[in-house]
């Protein structure tokens, strides 16, 4: 086989590229599929339904929305994004400044439900008014193991009641609540 053999992995001489000439003597452009199209994805038109009539509107405009109907149902990270999204939007509007959106769940804290979810401590279920924690098994056995006491009939059925999955719990010898009518 001779040196200028032409084939696999073996381009004509006259076509290589010389000794320290780059294959791509520009490089690749600057900024170049660095930023996401924001911009073409928020005006596509999607249609949605307000009342049982449907209607056209920019994904931007949908977006916001959601973010609306989420915050008025007690999200308060919705209803923060909605407001701050709607002072960027209209700025030449009077859209108050809130200075604070406070839903207490429980403590103070509006953050603690998201917590005890990303703990998997608990879940919420619901929505708005209507939300509730429900604590997973796992929690309540490792409080019951820690109790020095029994507790009570209605201690026992609010803690079932507020279960997320209650016939996954090991309950202790002394428990009397065995379903959430009790």
């Amino acid at each position: 086989m001779d040196d200028h053999s032409i084939g696999y992995r073996r381009p004509p001489k006259h076509s290589q590229y010389r000794k320290g000439q780059s294959g791509n003597p520009k490089g690749r452009p600057s900024g170049r599929h660095r930023l996401l199209p924001y911009d073409s994805i928020l005006g596509e038109i999607v249609t949605i339904r307000e009342n049982g009539e449907e209607r056209e509107v920019t994904a931007a405009e949908a977006f916001v929305l959601q973010m609306i109907k989420r915050g008025l149902e007690g999200d308060v990270t919705a209803a923060r994004l909605a407001l701050a999204t709607m002072q960027e939007l209209y700025p030449e509007r009077d859209v108050p400044e809130i200075e604070s959106i406070t839903r207490v769940i429980i403590g103070s804290d509006p953050n603690i439900p998201e917590a005890i979810a990303d703990l998997r401590i608990g879940y919420i279920t619901g929505t708005g008014d209507a939300s509730r924690l429900k604590l997973a098994p796992w929690i309540i056995e490792a409080a019951l193991a820690r109790l020095d006491r029994q507790l009570t009939r209605s201690e026992q059925a609010e803690i079932w009641r507020n279960t997320k999955t209650p016939h996954k719990v090991k309950w202790p010898k002394w428990w009397q609540i065995k379903d959430a009518q009790n």
